[in-house]
């Protein structure tokens, strides 16, 4: 399930029961429950909502089960791996592997020659026997 404010690239894997939260309670307030901010209940105007803040999930990420995507991250990058369970509370870096609460990376995904070459071809903007073909090569490429 993901805030409405979510953007999701082309080719991302999502396990389920992840979470991905816009807003917060807010902590700095006298109050936290809904009734003092939430204009869906009716005791606030809209202009008492808590502010909301958008997430781009690149293209090519894998988020595994359980997982849950908190305000603080706005980015997800492209070729990230989040291991299942994780609380990420941070922007992630493009091909990084995060894990544990809170998330931490823990390794990068492919080499730099892989990442410039994904990058430049981006394979995830074609259809899926287009993409395998750039897929291909790239690792052809290497040998």
């Amino acid at each position: 399930m993901a805030d409405k404010h979510t953007i999701i690239g082309n080719y991302v894997s999502i396990g389920p029961n992840v979470r991905r939260f816009g807003a917060a309670h807010p902590l700095q307030d006298l109050a936290m429950h809904p009734f003092w901010y939430n204009p869906k209940l009716g005791l606030v105007p809209k202009a008492f909502d808590v502010p909301r803040k958008s997430c781009i999930i690149g293209d090519d990420v894998w988020i595994g089960a359980n997982s849950v995507i908190l305000p603080g991250c706005t980015r997800i990058g492209t070729g990230a791996a989040i291991g299942a369970g994780a609380i990420v509370t941070k922007d992630v870096p493009d091909f990084a592997v995060m894990v544990g609460s809170p998330a931490r990376q823990i390794s990068t995904r492919l080499t730099e020659h892989e990442q410039v070459q994904l990058r430049e071809l981006d394979p995830w903007s074609k259809d899926p026997e287009s993409a395998s073909e750039i897929l291909k090569s790239i690792r052809i490429d290497q040998e």
